[in-house]
């Protein structure tokens, strides 16, 4: 008998500095969803989380050895699954 891995699945806004993770989702629709796919965020890529900025309210992202910065409306439309 498998046992399930309890998984844990957020916001990118919401994770702490420092959180690593997959996506798993993307939940916006139209010219969002559009310019997070040509910003290479698909399901399954890994992703970690580096610093967040309330000043300009962005999120400051690493993805395939990229630096990204998203705005919060953007980000929360990311599903992320939690390493554990």
């Amino acid at each position: 008998m498998r046992r399930r891995r309890k998984t844990s699945v957020s916001a990118l806004n919401t994770l702490a500095d420092g959180a690593r993770g997959t996506i798993v989702d993307i939940v916006a629709t139209g010219p969002m969803r559009h310019q997070i796919f040509s910003l290479g965020l698909v399901e399954g890529t890994d992703i970690t989380v580096r610093a967040k900025n309330p000043l300009n309210k962005s999120v400051s992202v690493l993805v395939k050895d990229r630096n990204l910065n998203l705005y919060k409306e953007l980000a929360k439309k990311i599903l992320i699954e939690l390493e554990n």
